[in-house]
């Protein structure tokens, strides 16, 4: 069977679909769907695979009236998922958190995160492509142009896009966290151990790596002993230092707890 034969084939089932749902046979018109959108995938039409899969969900959400949830929230990310091949970001960002909400009504948290996840990376995605002008594409309705001042808007929300996504996956990876933490806190130590500016007790130091590392941990923790302090540049490390852990805690707990006690918005 050939391109062409496959898109007929794909077209007919759309509009069996349709007619399906104007009879009120939500489940048939869930497979006719179904069916379509894999044929669309089959031959590269991802905006007409989007569509037909996001129309499939719809129709097993009417059938069952939100009571099993999953057949709804798989066909919502897979028009996600190819929504994304064509480009259309804003689009499949929307599908993706509609899968997610899906997911986590079922209580299928690991697909909650990774919908959840790969909806906050096509809002990077669409902001990335307003602020620096790249291609995008529009399943649903037509694209527009944007001003200087909104281009701008973007531009901040890609950025801080990319650092949320480095730092904690936006809240679905706290061990990134502990691994950030674990490097600054080893990173300073060496820097604290080079730098012979440590004073114990009122007395300059030629400290150890151990002794370098321990003043890292308490300064990272905020314990502040006093025993040991800076002295010179070097306390700009220590600044910089402390305050780092004033923002990395904070973000692994609340990280863990969205992992694992799964609230959504």
């Amino acid at each position: 069977m050939d391109i062409l034969q496959i898109k007929q084939k794909a077209d007919e089932l759309l509009k069996k679909a349709h007619e399906s749902l104007k009879n009120k046979n939500a489940g048939t018109a869930f497979k006719e769907f179904d069916e379509a959108a894999n044929l669309y995938k089959k031959i590269g039409r991802h905006d007409e695979a989007a569509k037909a899969f996001a129309s499939a969900a719809t129709s097993w959400d009417i059938k069952i009236g939100g009571e099993v949830l999953f057949n709804a929230a798989s066909r919502y990310q897979y028009a996600a998922e190819e929504a994304m091949k064509h480009k259309d970001y804003r689009y499949a960002k929307y599908l993706y958190h509609t899968a997610a909400r899906f997911y986590e009504r079922d209580g299928f948290t690991k697909w909650f995160s990774h919908c959840f996840y790969m909806s906050k990376l096509c809002d990077g995605k669409y902001s990335e492509c307003i602020a620096f002008e790249k291609e995008q594409k529009s399943i649903i309705g037509e694209g527009h142009s944007h001003s200087l001042r909104n281009r701008f808007g973007h531009f901040c929300t890609w950025l801080l896009n990319i650092i949320f996504k480095k730092l904690w996956g936006y809240g679905e990876k706290p061990w990134r966290v502990i691994i950030i933490a674990i490097l600054i806190i080893v990173l300073s130590s060496f820097v604290f151990f080079l730098s012979n500016s440590l004073v114990y007790l009122e007395q300059m130091l030629n400290p150890s790596y151990f002794d370098s590392l321990y003043f890292s941990v308490v300064t990272f923790t905020t314990l502040g002993y006093g025993d040991y302090h800076p002295t010179g540049l070097v306390r700009i490390v220590s600044m910089i230092e402390a305050c780092s852990s004033l923002i990395l805690m904070p973000l692994f707990i609340i990280s863990l707890t969205r992992k694992y006690l799964r609230t959504f918005y």
